[in-house]
């Protein structure tokens, strides 16, 4: 979190610092928001972001849940700075994930109290001696519970879209619909920046869809000197383009919303070494944030559309005539 100039704190030296916290920051922020910062800003905005960063690409529950107190110190911060509100976008939609590790941390705490305080209960003279179960078995049960579709779909049910999804939600199915994508696809867009076509993640992706650099000029866009990933159509064309290519090479929407999120390289990887060619069989072994990444989408589109989405059918091979390429 931004430590106050009141707080006494022990640090390398400033200069040190100072240099450390602008290269780290111009690499995810860019050069334009880092200029607005003073050289005392800039190594406790990379110290309060690292960790939030850090935990999400993590392969545990537990180091996301011990992140959240910071996020939420985090959020707040960035929602009260001038250039704030596009990186605060990116985090909001991904309070969910340090929500849900929280709970599960926790659940499997109270679980594993119960099960030892059962195990230290008088059982009856007729009664079967009683097995205590591991901790790890405890805590995977629950964690698996969290990565459940029952636990996303309550979730999300429970709120509404963002306010600027009925305005954009209606063109962007129609940029999908061409690119002969489902367009209930679109709602990738709330999980991804709150529908917030300025969004930025700290480690450089950008736009509606959270397109990295490489993945817009990939698919047409440029990112210098302007860059069209804040045009909300091209974003959204890049977007629907990939998750067509995405779907050509996994067959799967669990498998294409895991590859969007953790990359195409790291699945197919993982599916390389697994039995089973699905999501479930791979997941315990991909980015904590991807594990409960593809089911929230999952239970976005289905809130938002009323539908099953492991119904959703297949990209078409290629788009309609008269789509842009």
């Amino acid at each position: 979190m931004p430590v106050s100039r009141d707080e006494p704190v022990t640090l390398p030296p400033l200069d040190e610092l100072v240099d450390a916290g602008r290269a780290w920051l111009e690499d995810n922020f860019g050069e334009v928001d880092v200029a607005q910062l003073t050289p005392a800003d800039l190594p406790r905005l990379a110290a309060a972001l690292r960790p939030v960063v850090d935990a999400l690409a993590s392969g545990n529950f537990d180091d996301v849940a011990a992140a959240r107190p910071q996020a939420v110190l985090v959020l707040a911060w960035l929602r009260r700075q001038p250039w704030g509100a596009s990186y605060a976008d990116w985090l909001e939609p991904r309070m969910d994930f340090f929500d849900t590790a929280a709970e599960a941390v926790e659940g499997s705490r109270q679980q594993w109290a119960e099960e030892q305080q059962r195990a230290r209960a008088p059982a009856p003279p007729t009664a079967a001696p009683r097995s205590t179960l591991r901790f790890e078995v405890v805590r995977d049960r629950v964690f698996r519970s969290a990565q459940s579709r029952r636990v996303w779909d309550r979730k999300i049910a429970q709120r509404q879209p963002p306010p600027q999804a009925a305005r954009l939600a209606p063109q962007l199915k129609e940029i999908f619909r061409l690119q002969g994508v489902p367009v209930e696809m679109v709602w990738l867009a709330e999980v991804e920046s709150s529908f917030d076509v300025d969004a930025r993640s700290p480690v450089g992706a950008r736009g509606l869809f959270q397109l990295m650099p490489a993945t817009a000029e990939r698919f047409g866009l440029r990112t210098f000197p302007v860059d069209e990933r804040n045009d909300p159509d091209k974003n959204a064309r890049a977007a629907a383009q990939y998750l067509r290519v995405l779907h050509g090479q996994f067959g799967d929407w669990p498998l294409v919303l895991a590859a969007y999120n953790a990359g195409e390289g790291r699945v197919a990887k993982e599916l390389g070494r697994a039995t089973t060619r699905s999501f479930d069989a791979i997941a315990d072994r991909l980015p904590a944030e991807t594990r409960l990444y593809v089911p929230k989408v999952m239970a976005t589109i289905a809130a938002r559309e009323s539908m099953d989405p492991f119904t959703l059918a297949a990209p078409t091979v290629k788009p309609p005539l008269g789509a842009a390429p």
